[in-house]
């Protein structure tokens, strides 16, 4: 099958990997690939759409350096994957999804480089600990990190990131308090902070740096040593906000 451009498996099974893809390949989408190492025959110069999922490769190696059309990468339940390596070469990447990652420890800094980035979304990668210092995503529009519990650091924003107008952090409970640099997201209209225990009472430090958000949701817990939100902070930090979600939890 040489002239195929679309592969998309999702129950089939194979006893080993395949030792032949087609380079004309535009969307390669497999559940459960059964090799322990990643599709090094895989020719990506054409491909645009890469989605693997339950897969057992523990590395991505050097296999993604060919991908230079892709736009949509998409990492799920691949429980033995630890690591996401240099993607610098991916400057068409506009869409990376990586969730249910167990094993994952490190998302290489170069992803905090990506100019044509719009969706990143980072969601139940529990052994996370490496993530990119720093972003400079000028085309980032969506920003996601859920559930990622040993990451303990928010990236510093680099510049001006005009695009970004949606940020979520949910149940990220080592990162103690956001960057003053977050007042570089100068378009964000939506803040969501749930679960984030140990970042809510530095919370209202970190996000008076923002201009114009049009909306807030906070989740946190009460401690009793310590004292909760003051809603009336809030109001007086934005007075122009369109939506404000407050709930508190206890632990």
């Amino acid at each position: 099958m040489k002239r195929l451009r679309i592969f998309i498996n999702r129950n089939a099974c194979f006893s080993r990997e395949p030792n032949y893809f087609s380079n004309e390949l535009r969307v390669f989408d497999w559940r459960s690939y059964p090799g322990y190492s990643f599709p090094q025959n895989l020719n990506g110069e054409k491909l645009i759409v890469l989605k693997m999922y339950e897969s057992l490769f523990k590395e991505l190696g050097d296999g993604l350096k060919s991908f230079q059309n892709l736009k949509i990468m998409r990492f799920s339940k691949c429980k033995f994957l630890t690591k996401i390596p240099d993607m610098s070469g991916l400057q068409t990447l506009e869409d990376l999804n990586i969730e249910y990652c167990n094993n994952l420890v490190e998302v290489h800094q170069s992803i905090g480089f990506l100019d044509k980035l719009v969706k990143l979304s980072i969601v139940n990668c529990h052994c996370l600990t490496r993530f990119p210092k720093s972003l400079k995503l000028r085309s980032l529009k969506h920003l996601r990190l859920s559930c990622c519990k040993r990451l303990e650091k928010f990236p510093e924003i680099d510049s001006e990131m005009k695009r970004l107008t949606f940020v979520s952090l949910e149940d990220m409970t080592a990162i103690e308090e956001l960057p003053s640099s977050i007042g570089n997201l100068t378009s964000l209209e939506y803040l969501v902070i749930n679960g984030c225990y140990k970042l809510s009472w530095h919370l209202l430090n970190s996000i008076s740096q923002l201009q114009h958000p049009c909306g807030l949701s906070f989740s946190c817990w009460s401690h009793e040593t310590q004292s909760p939100f003051i809603p009336s902070s809030i109001y007086i930090a934005f007075p122009d906000l369109e939506s404000l979600s407050l709930s508190t939890r206890t632990q």
